[in-house]
C-alpha cells in the first residue's frame, strides 16, 4: 500500500528520502508491496508455504525500501573528515547524521510496516472470513464455484479501497503518537549523550 514516507500509490507521493527518481517507487517493485494483500485474498487457493512466501516478498520490500531511504540520507550528509586520536570526541555532524539515518530508517519501517503488511493483511483476512461465512450461511443456493469464489473476489475488489483509508491513519499514527515519542526519546538521548561527552572531557 502506499504512504507518505515511501508510497506505494501513484499519486500523493511525499517521499521522506530520496525526492528524485526512487526505484522502490516509481517503477513496478512497488507492486511488491501488494504481495501479502493478494496471499490473503487467494488463502484458501494456495498451499500454506506459498501464503506465508506473499509476507515474506511484502516484508522484504519493506525493510528494502526502508533501507534505501536510510542510505539517501547518508548519501546527502556531511563528508566524513578524519579526527584526530588526541581529539576530544563530542556530539558530531557524523554522529548527527547517523542518528538521521537511523531515524529515517526506522520511521519508514514503521510506515511500511503497518501500512503495507499489517493493517491491510488484517483487513483482507477478515473480508475475506466474513464475506465465506455470509456465503455459507446465507446463500446456500449459489453454485459451489461461485460460492467458493466469492470471498476472493471480495477481497481483491476491497484492496484498492482500504488503500487510502490505512494511509490516512497511519499517518495520524504517526503524527501523534510515534513521532511526539520518538522526538522525546531522541532528546532524552541527546542530553544523556551530552552528558557523558562533558564527563570524558573533565575526567580525560
Amino acid at each position: 500500500m502506499g504512504d507518505s514516507h515511501s508510497e506505494k500509490s501513484d499519486t500523493d507521493i511525499a517521499p521522506l528520502g530520496n525526492a528524485e527518481h526512487d526505484v522502490f517507487r516509481d517503477t513496478a517493485l512497488r507492486y511488491l508491496g501488494y504481495a501479502n494483500e493478494l496471499g490473503e485474498a487467494f488463502k484458501n487457493f494456495i498451499p500454506r508455504g506459498a501464503y506465508i512466501g506473499t509476507y515474506l516478498v511484502a516484508t522484504s520490500y519493506c525493510c528494502a525500501d526502508s533501507s534505501s531511504k536510510g542510505y539517501d540520507v547518508w548519501n546527502r550528509g556531511p563528508k566524513h573528515e578524519r579526527i584526530e586520536a588526541s581529539a576530544v570526541v563530542m556530539p558530531s555532524e557524523t554522529g548527527g547524521q547517523v542518528s538521521e539515518v537511523l531515524h529515517t530508517t526506522v520511521e519508514t519501517l514503521v510506515w511500511q510496516g503497518l501500512a503495507s503488511v499489517l493493517l491491510p493483511g488484517l483487513v483482507i483476512n477478515r473480508v475475506v472470513w466474513t464475506t465465506g461465512r455470509m456465503v455459507t450461511r446465507y446463500a446456500q443456493a449459489l453454485p459451489s464455484p461461485v460460492k467458493t469464489m466469492t470471498p476472493t473476489v471480495t477481497g481483491l475488489a476491497t484492496i484498492p479501497v482500504i488503500i487510502k483509508p490505512i494511509d490516512k491513519s497511519v499517518d495520524y499514527f504517526m503524527e501523534t503518537v510515534y513521532n511526539p515519542l520518538v522526538d522525546r526519546w531522541r532528546s532524552v538521548a541527546k542530553s544523556i549523550a551530552l552528558s557523558l561527552a562533558v564527563m570524558v572531557w573533565f575526567y580525560r
